[in-house]
């Protein structure tokens, strides 16, 4: 049998064991193993305005904390499983400085440089041969130009200046980049330019006058920069201007390859009397209350002649056309009379032939087409003025005709001038025509 010494030995070395294992496992679970340092890559990063680019977080203890140093210039994400992905999106053009900090402490940086690439221009019209400069305002240097269509449009670059230069009328794509791969592009439309002839208008209140455009092959926009002095219309390239009030202003013409024309007018309110004459008719007018002494300023005497005998004057017409003629007397009165010397009248002939009509009849030089008049007979036989069509039939000569037996119209026809519809021709003779 162990006695008592023995006993109380065993309990004791029992007891310093039990001690030694507890204080070895406290010891173990406060172990803190070393990690790996913390680090990011890529730590420079460069990145386009509404753009992103990724980094990977490696080693530290987890649990990351990410901020920029300026939100205003990009911002800075984390996610994934492993919440070691990373994510920085450009907001404006500048720096910032992306910090990624661990539960321990520890914390590295990106640097991020956000760029974007402006320029002074992203569109531009010139014409064939001339160039343009567009100038970069914000990108990386080292430029690159290109064009989509080098028979339209080439450009050139300088530090940071563009230069494009119209090859021929079209349009092309001039696409920029920078050294960061930021892009920009540049709509370019090579175009033509135009004139008007007149290039000025003098146009009295209540008068239309007129001038064209040199080119028929572009749309135009067209607008009065004072509609109480002009107001204006376009038909095809012929412009018509309205005085309205006295004074001057600016007809603004725009072709559809953004170029411009200001045709300048000035609205007179001097006293003005239209007087419309046929080739050869001549009208008697009143000089009113003239103190005699009379000056005649007659622009063209192939339109029309004046003759003065007393306070009244006879006015002749000679040629087809328009003229302004004033007079003024001794004490700077003045009077102007805007003579209209009209196309002289067509003379219509018919011939039937069967089923077959066919109208001629003479031609003018100035008159820029003819327009046919051509109505049915009604019951009575008569011309069915309610049924009454016009045809602009240009300068077709002569114009033929397949009718049908029993058909019975009435014709006549028209010289016009587009330029001055105040000179077109009074309407021909009419003529009937009755298919048997």
């Amino acid at each position: 049998m162990l006695n008592i010494k023995q006993i109380l030995l065993n309990k004791i070395y029992c007891r310093f064991i039990f001690i030694v294992l507890f204080l070895f496992f406290i010891s173990l679970c406060n172990v803190q193993y070393a990690s790996a340092d913390l680090g990011v890559s890529p730590d420079n990063i460069n990145v386009t305005v509404g753009y992103s680019k990724t980094f990977t977080i490696s080693g530290g203890t987890g649990f990351y904390n990410i901020t920029s140093s300026s939100d205003a210039t990009a911002t800075a994400s984390i996610s994934g499983a492993a919440g070691t992905d990373g994510t920085i999106t450009g907001i404006a053009p500048g720096t910032a400085v992306i910090t990624i900090e661990d539960n321990s402490g520890a914390s590295v940086t990106i640097n991020v440089n956000v760029t974007q690439l402006t320029l002074s221009q992203t569109s531009v019209t010139l014409l064939p041969q001339t160039s343009k400069v567009i100038t970069v305002l914000t990108g990386s240097t080292f430029y690159n130009v290109e064009t989509s269509n080098a028979q339209v449009a080439e450009a050139g670059v300088s530090n940071d200046q563009i230069t494009i230069t119209g090859i021929a009328p079209g349009t092309a794509v001039i696409s920029v980049s920078d050294s960061n791969l930021n892009t920009a592009v540049i709509a370019v439309t090579v175009g033509s330019s135009f004139t008007i002839t007149p290039s000025s208008i003098t146009v009295f209140t209540g008068q239309t006058a007129t001038a064209t455009i040199s080119d028929s092959t572009a749309f135009y926009n067209i607008s009065s920069s004072d509609p109480s002095i002009a107001t204006v219309a376009i038909s095809g390239t012929t412009i018509s201007v309205t005085g309205v009030s006295n004074g001057n202003t600016t007809i603004i013409v725009k072709n559809s390859d953004g170029f411009t024309f200001n045709l300048d007018v000035t609205v007179d309110t001097s006293s003005t009397t239209t007087i419309n004459l046929e080739l050869s008719e001549s009208q008697t007018v009143s000089l009113g209350e003239g103190s005699g002494f009379y000056q005649v300023n007659v622009p063209d005497t192939a339109v029309a002649t004046i003759i003065i005998s007393g306070n009244s004057a006879t006015i002749t017409g000679v040629g087809p056309g328009k003229t302004l003629i004033t007079i003024r007397d001794n004490e700077t009165n003045e009077i102007k009379f805007e003579v209209n010397v009209k196309l002289p009248a067509p003379v219509l002939n018919v011939s039937v032939n069967g089923s077959i009509v066919q109208l001629l009849w003479n031609k003018d030089v100035q008159a820029d087409s003819y327009i046919l008049f051509a109505a049915p007979a009604n019951a009575n036989g008569d011309i069915d003025t309610t049924n009454i069509i016009q045809i602009n039939v240009g300068t077709l000569d002569p114009l033929t005709f397949n009718l049908r037996s029993g058909d019975h119209y009435f014709a006549a026809i028209q010289a016009v001038s587009v330029t001055d519809p105040d000179i077109s021709s009074s309407v021909s003779n009419i003529e009937e025509i009755t298919i048997p």
